[in-house]
């Protein structure tokens, strides 16, 4: 109970000079009401120096703390105590290194050579691994100075390319591998405007009256030579109408086309998220390329293209101290399907076969390989192509205990269907530069795999030229090439060549012109990559 007496004590002890001259509002206020209370002390005009140096004689000893403190919350000048406490704690956390500091950093132990087994688990980075098993990201709870240094894709980058084991360059002609060259060669005409749709499509498109078509006149010089051979057209010619015709998938019909262009021109003009775009307008068209109109999932093809935002790179395969970064759309292959359809011409019969072991090996460069035996038992030794093509993925997927899958991902659509063409994609406007981050550590890591499953051999390594990837960034699609060499540290040096224009989902001969180029790639896939897949993966060896 408070003690009144004590307190009206206290109040009169107070000398009316000790008081601090109330505001001007405040005497106003008590003039007007003409207030009686006792307690209330005249107002009187003081100097500044005086109110300055007066102060309130302090309350009796019985007037206790604990009864202050009940009356309210803190006072202003505790606040203020928490206040510089916690800015001295953040003060602390985010202070500026000093020489001792940086004199401290420098005698710490070198961290261990990037992509090394020790290197995640015994040295810390500003970039922590982003695995498929947790898929952590980094805590959104640090300060946003660590934040925006940790997440800059550019300080990644050149952490990478410090760190030997990728790197950037433009996609120059006269700069990159004489294999990219011959690509680039190849696409030339088609990139320029010559002979890149069928000529069987010509009196539909010259005669449909779309507005998103118009002018025709510029798909005056866009379709191919129609020729029943290649000796019509100029020789080697990917243009001529007999190439197109050889080229694995199909070129979509103007109405196909116009709905693509109509969900592009919808999602630029609405700024639709990029999962729209992807959904919308990327993959419809490369199921255009796949697919009849109306053709569901149910049919099997040996190409095929989806969407694989969840798909995580096994952190084995991922170089140096890289996050796992994913992709947002690939085209895989259906071994087993190429087997039946589109595989090599095979001749005699397969080797023996050996026992199932699911002991690893050791590559020329030291690290654990996989020995692939054939699954057969020696009294078959003439499977079919399909069946020998399904036993020995399943015997791969046995022996991979990183992933359980013909990929460096664990992703369920994909365990049996390795990929062959990345696609990293970013909605209109995105800054390009995090989608080369992206797809620089997610072809690294399948480059990876594929020198884990050839054993590392350097000869199997390089029958393979290079990977190829699309960027895509709104409307404009871009191809980029990756390549390996043996100049990186481990033998293993990524370099992503980035890029080139194909086309744009702008107007219709920008899209013709994508098509072409997959179909391309396509070839390329079926022509190259499932050959030497094929023979150094799955090592089926032709006989005689």
């Amino acid at each position: 109970m408070i003690d009144a007496d004590g307190i009206l004590s206290w109040l009169g002890s107070i000398s009316d000079a000790s008081a601090p001259p109330p505001s001007r509002k405040r005497q106003r206020r008590d003039s007007a009401s003409q207030s009686s209370s006792t307690w209330s002390p005249k107002t009187t005009k003081t100097t500044k120096a005086t109110s300055a140096t007066k102060h309130l004689i302090s309350p009796p000893v019985s007037f206790s703390a604990a009864k202050m403190s009940s009356s309210g919350p803190g006072t202003p000048q505790s606040r203020r105590k928490k206040a510089r406490t916690s800015s001295a704690l953040l003060g602390d956390i985010h202070r500026t290194p000093r020489q001792a500091d940086f004199a401290s950093l420098l005698r710490r132990p070198p961290p261990p050579a990037p992509g090394s087994r020790s290197h995640s688990s015994s040295y810390t980075t500003s970039s922590p691994i982003e695995d498929e098993t947790n898929n952590s990201r980094d805590d959104i709870s640090e300060a946003p100075s660590k934040a925006s240094r940790a997440s800059s894709p550019r300080k990644r980058k050149r952490d990478l390319t410090l760190s030997e084991n990728i790197g950037w360059k433009d996609l120059n002609y006269w700069a990159a591998p004489a294999s990219v060259q011959e690509l680039l060669d190849s696409l030339a005409d088609i990139l320029d405007g010559y002979a890149f749709i069928p000529a069987s499509l010509q009196p539909a498109i010259m005669s449909y009256s779309d507005k998103r078509f118009q002018p025709l006149d510029q798909f005056r010089r866009a379709f191919a030579v129609d020729a029943g051979d290649p000796g019509k057209g100029p020789a080697g010619d990917a243009g001529s109408d007999f190439q197109q015709r050889q080229l694995p998938g199909r070129c979509p019909s103007p109405d196909e086309i116009k709905v693509i262009l109509y969900a592009a021109e919808q999602c630029a003009n609405e700024e639709l998220a990029e999962n729209s775009w992807n959904f919308k307008v990327h993959l419809a068209l490369l199921q255009s390329i796949f697919r009849e109109p109306f053709q569901t999932d149910e049919v099997a093809l040996p190409f095929d293209a989806i969407e694989c935002t969840a798909a995580y790179p096994d952190r084995y395969f991922i170089t140096g101290a890289s996050r796992a970064h994913r992709v947002d759309l690939c085209v895989y292959m259906d071994p087993v399907q190429l087997a039946i359809s589109a595989s090599p011409t095979h001749t005699g019969s397969y080797p023996a076969a050996t026992a199932i072991t699911s002991d690893p090996g050791v590559a020329s460069t030291g690290e654990p390989c996989l020995n692939i035996p054939s699954v057969f038992p020696p009294e078959n030794n003439n499977p079919s192509e399909a069946s020998l093509v399904a036993d020995r993925i399943r015997n791969l997927r046995l022996l991979n205990t990183h992933t359980r899958a013909v990929n460096h991902t664990n992703y369920q659509a994909l365990q049996n269907k390795p990929i062959c063409l990345s696609i990293e994609t970013k909605k209109l406007g995105e800054d390009v530069v995090k989608a080369e981050l992206q797809l620089g550590v997610w072809m690294a890591a399948h480059w990876g795999f594929l020198s884990f499953v050839t054993n590392g051999d350097p000869a199997a390594l390089s029958a393979l030229p290079f990977l190829p990837a699309l960027i895509i960034q709104g409307h404009e699609w871009r191809l980029v090439v990756s390549t390996r060499d043996e100049g990186g540290a481990g033998g293993n040096k990524i370099t992503l060549w980035s890029s080139r224009l194909i086309g744009t989902t702008q107007h219709a001969k920008g899209v013709y012109q994508i098509i072409f180029v997959l179909r391309y790639l396509l070839n390329w896939m079926r022509n190259v990559y499932w050959p030497w897949f094929r023979t150094f993966v799955l090592q089926i060896k032709e006989v005689g």
